[in-house]
Protein backbone atom coordinates (compact mmCIF):
# COMPACT_ATOMS: atom_id res chain seq x y z
CA UNK A 1 0.00 0.00 0.00
CA UNK A 2 2.83 2.30 0.65
CA UNK A 3 4.47 1.80 -2.47
CA UNK A 4 1.29 2.22 -4.19
CA UNK A 5 0.94 5.45 -2.88
CA UNK A 6 4.68 6.71 -3.50
CA UNK A 7 4.13 5.69 -7.10
CA UNK A 8 1.08 7.79 -7.19
CA UNK A 9 2.44 10.67 -5.57
CA UNK A 10 5.95 11.19 -7.56
CA UNK A 11 3.06 10.56 -10.93
CA UNK A 12 1.78 14.16 -10.61
CA UNK A 13 5.46 15.80 -9.90
CA UNK A 14 5.90 18.35 -12.96
CA UNK A 15 9.84 18.56 -14.28
CA UNK A 16 10.64 21.59 -15.76
CA UNK A 17 11.38 20.90 -19.51
CA UNK A 18 15.18 20.44 -20.57
CA UNK A 19 16.45 23.60 -22.01
CA UNK A 20 17.04 21.98 -25.71
CA UNK A 21 12.99 21.34 -26.13
CA UNK A 22 11.99 25.03 -24.95
CA UNK A 23 10.51 26.77 -28.13
CA UNK A 24 11.94 30.23 -28.61
CA UNK A 25 8.80 32.31 -30.62
CA UNK A 26 10.25 34.36 -33.45
CA UNK A 27 10.61 37.56 -34.00
CA UNK A 28 7.49 38.98 -35.78
CA UNK A 29 10.50 40.47 -39.08
CA UNK A 30 11.58 36.66 -39.15
CA UNK A 31 7.90 35.50 -39.85
CA UNK A 32 6.88 37.69 -42.14
CA UNK A 33 9.91 37.17 -44.02
CA UNK A 34 9.36 33.68 -43.83
CA UNK A 35 5.90 33.86 -45.31
CA UNK A 36 6.90 35.98 -48.12
CA UNK A 37 9.92 34.10 -49.22
CA UNK A 38 7.79 31.01 -49.36
CA UNK A 39 4.68 32.43 -51.04
CA UNK A 40 6.94 34.72 -53.76
CA UNK A 41 8.56 31.25 -54.89
CA UNK A 42 7.78 31.61 -58.32
CA UNK A 43 8.20 27.34 -58.82
CA UNK A 44 5.20 26.15 -56.44
CA UNK A 45 2.35 24.04 -58.04
CA UNK A 46 -1.08 24.78 -57.28
CA UNK A 47 -1.53 22.13 -54.56
CA UNK A 48 2.10 23.91 -52.88
CA UNK A 49 0.52 26.86 -52.72
CA UNK A 50 -2.89 25.91 -51.50
CA UNK A 51 -0.87 23.77 -48.52
CA UNK A 52 0.69 27.48 -47.63
CA UNK A 53 -2.43 29.07 -47.75
CA UNK A 54 -4.04 26.76 -45.33
CA UNK A 55 -1.46 26.18 -43.32
CA UNK A 56 -0.28 29.70 -42.24
CA UNK A 57 -4.00 31.15 -42.05
CA UNK A 58 -5.13 28.18 -39.75
CA UNK A 59 -2.12 28.23 -37.42
CA UNK A 60 -2.24 31.53 -35.92
CA UNK A 61 -3.90 34.91 -35.74
CA UNK A 62 -0.13 36.55 -35.71
CA UNK A 63 0.60 34.19 -38.68
CA UNK A 64 -2.54 35.06 -40.56
CA UNK A 65 -2.63 38.69 -40.24
CA UNK A 66 1.43 38.81 -41.87
CA UNK A 67 0.08 35.78 -44.36
CA UNK A 68 -2.68 38.41 -45.45
CA UNK A 69 -0.71 41.42 -46.27
CA UNK A 70 1.74 38.90 -48.07
CA UNK A 71 -0.93 37.73 -50.22
CA UNK A 72 -2.34 41.09 -51.24
CA UNK A 73 0.98 41.87 -52.36
CA UNK A 74 1.55 39.12 -53.99
CA UNK A 75 -2.45 38.08 -55.69
CA UNK A 76 -2.77 34.84 -56.70
CA UNK A 77 -6.82 33.82 -58.12
CA UNK A 78 -7.56 29.89 -57.78
CA UNK A 79 -11.17 29.88 -59.08
CA UNK A 80 -13.32 32.09 -61.08
CA UNK A 81 -15.74 32.18 -57.20
CA UNK A 82 -12.25 33.32 -55.72
CA UNK A 83 -11.94 36.47 -58.06
CA UNK A 84 -15.54 37.36 -57.57
CA UNK A 85 -15.46 37.02 -53.95
CA UNK A 86 -11.89 39.40 -54.10
CA UNK A 87 -13.38 41.54 -56.10
CA UNK A 88 -16.51 42.03 -54.40
CA UNK A 89 -15.13 41.90 -50.58
CA UNK A 90 -11.93 44.10 -50.93
CA UNK A 91 -11.16 47.42 -50.20
CA UNK A 92 -9.47 50.24 -51.80
CA UNK A 93 -6.63 50.00 -49.11
CA UNK A 94 -6.15 45.80 -49.92
CA UNK A 95 -6.41 46.90 -53.65
CA UNK A 96 -3.48 48.79 -53.88
CA UNK A 97 -1.31 46.84 -51.51
CA UNK A 98 -0.71 44.71 -55.25
CA UNK A 99 2.05 44.78 -57.06
CA UNK A 100 1.34 41.21 -58.76
CA UNK A 101 -1.60 39.23 -59.90
CA UNK A 102 -1.26 35.45 -61.28
CA UNK A 103 -4.60 33.41 -62.65
CA UNK A 104 -4.54 29.44 -62.01
CA UNK A 105 -6.18 27.61 -64.26
CA UNK A 106 -6.70 24.11 -63.13
CA UNK A 107 -7.33 20.88 -64.76
CA UNK A 108 -7.36 20.21 -68.15
CA UNK A 109 -10.47 20.82 -69.26
CA UNK A 110 -12.78 18.26 -71.53
CA UNK A 111 -14.32 21.13 -73.72
CA UNK A 112 -11.82 21.75 -76.92
CA UNK A 113 -8.78 24.00 -76.35
CA UNK A 114 -10.52 24.87 -72.70
CA UNK A 115 -12.72 27.69 -74.65
CA UNK A 116 -15.33 27.42 -71.72
CA UNK A 117 -12.77 27.37 -68.69
CA UNK A 118 -14.17 30.42 -66.89
CA UNK A 119 -10.54 31.30 -65.48
CA UNK A 120 -9.71 32.22 -69.29
CA UNK A 121 -12.46 34.73 -69.98
CA UNK A 122 -11.63 36.45 -66.37
CA UNK A 123 -7.35 36.82 -66.72
CA UNK A 124 -7.97 37.97 -70.46
CA UNK A 125 -10.65 40.74 -69.51
CA UNK A 126 -8.68 41.82 -66.34
CA UNK A 127 -5.65 42.34 -68.28
CA UNK A 128 -6.75 45.28 -69.93
CA UNK A 129 -8.05 47.26 -66.77
CA UNK A 130 -5.82 46.40 -64.21
CA UNK A 131 -4.72 48.80 -61.80
CA UNK A 132 -1.41 50.88 -63.16
CA UNK A 133 0.32 50.06 -59.38
CA UNK A 134 0.61 46.55 -60.80
CA UNK A 135 3.59 45.55 -62.30
CA UNK A 136 3.71 41.59 -62.80
CA UNK A 137 1.03 39.60 -64.55
CA UNK A 138 1.14 35.91 -64.66
CA UNK A 139 -0.99 33.38 -65.88
CA UNK A 140 -0.49 29.28 -64.47
CA UNK A 141 -1.61 26.47 -66.00
CA UNK A 142 -1.84 22.72 -64.16
CA UNK A 143 -2.33 19.67 -65.62
CA UNK A 144 -3.37 21.00 -69.07
CA UNK A 145 -1.82 18.13 -72.01
CA UNK A 146 -1.29 20.79 -74.41
CA UNK A 147 -0.53 25.12 -75.04
CA UNK A 148 -3.77 27.54 -74.19
CA UNK A 149 -4.09 28.74 -77.24
CA UNK A 150 -6.30 31.97 -75.35
CA UNK A 151 -2.59 33.66 -74.74
CA UNK A 152 -2.41 34.47 -78.58
CA UNK A 153 -5.10 36.83 -77.35
CA UNK A 154 -3.45 38.13 -74.00
CA UNK A 155 -3.18 42.27 -74.36
CA UNK A 156 -1.29 43.88 -71.71
CA UNK A 157 -1.10 47.35 -70.30
CA UNK A 158 2.10 49.28 -70.89
CA UNK A 159 2.72 49.30 -67.07
CA UNK A 160 3.11 45.71 -66.77
CA UNK A 161 6.73 44.57 -66.80
CA UNK A 162 6.97 41.11 -66.07
CA UNK A 163 5.09 38.44 -67.66
CA UNK A 164 5.06 35.15 -65.97
CA UNK A 165 3.72 32.16 -67.45
CA UNK A 166 3.81 28.64 -65.92
CA UNK A 167 2.79 25.01 -66.57
CA UNK A 168 2.92 22.46 -63.87
CA UNK A 169 1.39 18.86 -63.51
CA UNK A 170 0.75 16.17 -60.41
CA UNK A 171 1.18 13.45 -62.75
CA UNK A 172 4.17 11.90 -64.60
CA UNK A 173 1.68 11.31 -67.90
CA UNK A 174 0.45 14.83 -68.11
CA UNK A 175 4.22 16.10 -68.01
CA UNK A 176 4.90 13.93 -70.95
CA UNK A 177 2.30 14.85 -73.35
CA UNK A 178 2.44 18.13 -72.51
CA UNK A 179 6.05 18.46 -73.43
CA UNK A 180 5.77 16.44 -76.47
CA UNK A 181 3.11 18.77 -77.58
CA UNK A 182 3.68 20.49 -80.28
CA UNK A 183 -0.12 22.17 -81.15
CA UNK A 184 -1.41 25.51 -81.31
CA UNK A 185 -5.31 26.74 -82.43
CA UNK A 186 -3.33 28.48 -85.87
CA UNK A 187 0.57 28.40 -86.73
CA UNK A 188 -0.25 31.60 -88.24
CA UNK A 189 -1.80 33.18 -85.26
CA UNK A 190 0.94 33.96 -82.61
CA UNK A 191 0.67 35.81 -79.25
CA UNK A 192 0.26 39.65 -79.19
CA UNK A 193 3.45 41.83 -79.02
CA UNK A 194 3.70 42.68 -75.56
CA UNK A 195 6.64 45.16 -76.17
CA UNK A 196 6.73 46.68 -72.52
CA UNK A 197 7.62 43.12 -71.10
CA UNK A 198 11.44 43.82 -69.49
CA UNK A 199 11.27 40.26 -67.22
CA UNK A 200 10.30 37.35 -68.69
CA UNK A 201 9.50 33.91 -66.60
CA UNK A 202 8.93 30.96 -68.35
CA UNK A 203 8.48 27.87 -65.98
CA UNK A 204 7.78 23.85 -67.70
CA UNK A 205 6.34 25.73 -70.84
CA UNK A 206 7.06 23.86 -74.04
CA UNK A 207 9.21 24.04 -76.92
CA UNK A 208 6.43 26.28 -78.87
CA UNK A 209 4.81 28.24 -76.30
CA UNK A 210 8.76 29.09 -75.46
CA UNK A 211 9.39 29.88 -79.23
CA UNK A 212 6.34 32.17 -79.29
CA UNK A 213 6.33 34.34 -76.38
CA UNK A 214 9.93 35.03 -76.85
CA UNK A 215 9.01 36.26 -80.13
CA UNK A 216 5.91 38.47 -78.60
CA UNK A 217 8.55 40.00 -76.25
CA UNK A 218 11.17 41.46 -78.32
CA UNK A 219 12.52 43.90 -75.57
CA UNK A 220 12.92 41.50 -72.70
CA UNK A 221 15.74 42.53 -71.02
CA UNK A 222 15.93 38.93 -68.87
CA UNK A 223 14.40 35.54 -69.30
CA UNK A 224 14.12 33.16 -66.37
CA UNK A 225 13.63 29.35 -67.74
CA UNK A 226 13.30 26.51 -65.13
CA UNK A 227 13.42 23.54 -67.61
CA UNK A 228 15.46 22.48 -70.42
CA UNK A 229 15.01 24.58 -72.97
CA UNK A 230 17.73 27.54 -71.57
CA UNK A 231 20.78 25.84 -73.88
CA UNK A 232 18.77 25.57 -76.57
CA UNK A 233 17.61 28.60 -76.97
CA UNK A 234 21.23 30.15 -76.43
CA UNK A 235 19.34 32.41 -73.36
CA UNK A 236 21.37 34.12 -70.56
CA UNK A 237 22.00 32.18 -67.21
CA UNK A 238 19.10 32.18 -64.91
CA UNK A 239 18.58 34.97 -62.65
CA UNK A 240 15.64 35.59 -61.02
CA UNK A 241 14.09 39.27 -60.43
CA UNK A 242 12.94 39.38 -56.82
CA UNK A 243 12.44 43.26 -57.07
CA UNK A 244 8.37 42.32 -57.35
Amino acid sequence: MRTAKRVASTSRILYPPHPLTRTMPFPPEIIALIIALGWNEINLTLSERLSLLKGWTLSSKSHANFFRRVSYTNLHFFSARHYQDYTACSTAADKLLCESVTYHIAEYPESRLGANHPMIGIYLSSATHIAPHVRRFGVQWHNWCGNDPSIARLVLPPHIVTLHLMYTHDAAWTRTKYTKSEFWVDRDVLPKAHPNVGYLQLVGTNRELTDAILEACTNRDLVCTHDSYTEMYNIPPNKVDWSW
